[in-house]
C-alpha cells in the first residue's frame, strides 16, 4: 500500500478531531505519529511514548490557566496565537512555543495579517518551557531532524494549544475566539473559532460584502504589487505541486521560461473569497483568465502563463512566470542619473518586471498598473516603490 499524500488542512481535521476525544495528551500525539507515519514521516513510536507526556500535560495546564489569570483577554480580543520559535541554549537547539492574544482576527484572513497593535497581549512567563520539545529536538529523538520533525512539531503544538482551549469554561468558549498555530516564519494550522461545542470554520451569518479592489493609484511611474487579503477577505493558496504531489519551485529565482511546463495543482491553503491576482504562501503570482489578458495585451514578452488547476474552483488559473528581470542596481543608476525619486524610474519598454523588492519582488510600471486598477482585479494593491524596496 503507498503512502497518502500529506494536506494541511485534512491534518487540521485529523487535529481537532483527535484533540476533541477523551483521550490522553500521550495518546493523541502517538494518534499524530502514526497519521504522519502514514504519511512518509518517520516518526520512532517506541521512543514517543517514553516521553514525559503526563507530567508535559499537568505543567502545560498550569501554565495556561497561570498565564489567562495574570492578563485575562477582554472581549475585544478577537485571536489566539500559540507561536512555534527555535532558540540555542548551551550549543543546543531547541523549541519551545509561546501564547498571544490578538485584537483583530478573522477566519477569512491570513493569521501573519492579524491585529499585533495596541491592546494585544504577550503575557511574561508566555512561553510554555515544553519538555517534550526539548525532548523532540535532542540528537536521539523520536523524530529526525528533517521536515518530518518540523511538520511533527507543528501539529503537537496545535494538539496542546486546541486542547487547552477545549479545556476552557464554557462562557469563555462562547466568545468565538478564532485559534491559530504556527512558526512565527513559516507554516500555520488555523483550528477555528472556538464555541461551546468546539471549533467551527465557519464564519458567524453576516451580509456578505463584495471586495473592495483598489480604485485610485498613487503620482508614481512605478509600483510593486502586494497581495491585499485582509481588507478584501481574500483567501491564500498553497504551493504548486506536479500531479505526483511534489512540490514545484516556481519562484522569482530563474529568470528564464519553462521549456517544458510540466501539468500544475494547486489547494487553498486558508479560506476565503476567490481574487483575481492572488500569492501563494511562498510569494507565488496566481492569475485569473481576466487579469492574464490584461498582462499578455499590454506585455506579452515579459511573462508565461503556465496552467494550474485549482481544487474546488471552477474558474480557470494561471501561474505567472514574470520573466523579465530588472536588477537593483539599476534603480540605483537611473535614481543618480535623474536625479529623481525611484517610484518615477522606469524600466524599459516593460512593464512587468521582477525586482529586487521586499515581498512580492513584482514591479508593474503605469500603464499596466492604470489598466489593472481600472478592470477592478481583486486581491493585490498597487504601491509606489521606494528607495529602500530596492536596496
Amino acid at each position: 500500500m503507498g503512502r497518502a499524500r500529506f494536506s494541511l488542512e485534512a491534518a487540521t481535521e485529523f487535529i481537532r478531531t483527535t484533540a476533541s476525544s477523551e483521550g490522553t495528551l500521550s495518546e493523541c500525539a502517538v494518534a499524530w505519529a502514526k497519521y504522519c507515519r502514514a504519511r512518509g514521516y518517520g516518526v520512532d513510536l517506541a521512543r514517543l511514548a517514553r516521553l514525559p507526556f503526563a507530567a508535559e500535560e499537568k505543567s502545560l495546564a498550569r501554565w495556561f490557566e497561570r498565564l489567562r489569570r495574570a492578563k485575562p483577554p477582554g472581549e475585544r480580543h478577537q485571536g489566539f496565537w500559540f507561536g512555534v520559535n527555535e532558540f540555542e541554549e548551551g550549543g543546543q537547539s531547541f523549541e519551545d512555543f509561546y501564547w498571544g492574544v490578538v485584537t483583530s482576527a478573522a477566519l477569512d484572513v491570513d493569521p501573519s495579517e492579524w491585529g499585533w497593535g495596541k491592546g494585544a497581549i504577550g503575557p511574561k512567563g508566555r512561553y510554555a518551557g515544553s519538555t517534550i520539545l526539548k525532548q523532540l529536538w535532542a540528537a536521539d529523538g523520536p523524530v529526525p531532524k528533517s521536515e518530518a520533525r518540523h511538520v511533527f512539531v507543528l501539529g503537537y503544538v496545535a494538539l496542546v494549544a486546541a486542547r487547552s482551549c477545549l479545556a476552557l469554561p464554557r462562557a469563555k468558549r462562547q466568545l468565538r475566539r478564532i485559534v491559530a498555530v504556527g512558526y512565527d516564519e513559516g507554516d500555520l494550522v488555523l483550528l477555528g473559532a472556538l464555541t461551546d461545542t468546539g471549533f467551527t470554520t465557519e464564519a458567524e451569518a453576516s451580509p456578505k460584502k463584495a471586495p473592495k479592489p483598489q480604485r485610485t493609484l498613487a503620482p508614481a511611474t512605478l509600483f510593486r504589487v502586494e497581495r491585499d487579503i485582509h481588507r478584501q477577505k481574500g483567501w491564500l493558496l498553497d504551493s504548486p505541486t506536479q500531479r505526483s504531489g511534489r512540490e514545484v519551485a516556481y519562484g522569482f529565482g530563474a529568470d528564464a521560461r519553462r521549456k517544458k511546463p510540466v501539468p500544475l495543482k494547486m489547494e487553498r491553503y486558508l479560506g476565503g473569497r476567490e481574487m483575481d491576482f492572488s500569492f501563494t504562501v511562498l510569494d507565488v503570482p496566481v492569475v485569473n483568465r481576466r487579469v492574464a489578458d490584461i498582462i499578455t495585451r499590454h506585455d506579452p514578452k515579459s511573462v508565461q502563463l503556465l496552467p494550474v488547476t485549482l481544487q474546488g474552483s471552477r474558474e480557470r488559473y494561471w501561474v505567472l512566470n514574470v520573466v523579465a528581470k530588472v536588477p537593483p542596481s539599476h534603480f540605483k543608476a537611473w535614481t543618480k542619473k535623474h536625479r529623481r525619486p525611484v517610484a518615477e524610474a522606469s524600466i524599459g519598454r516593460r512593464l512587468i518586471a521582477r525586482a529586487g523588492v521586499v515581498h512580492s519582488a513584482l514591479v508593474v510600471a503605469r500603464p499596466l498598473a492604470e489598466a489593472l486598477v481600472e478592470a477592478e482585479v481583486t486581491g493585490i494593491s498597487l504601491e509606489p516603490i521606494t528607495r529602500e524596496d530596492v536596496a
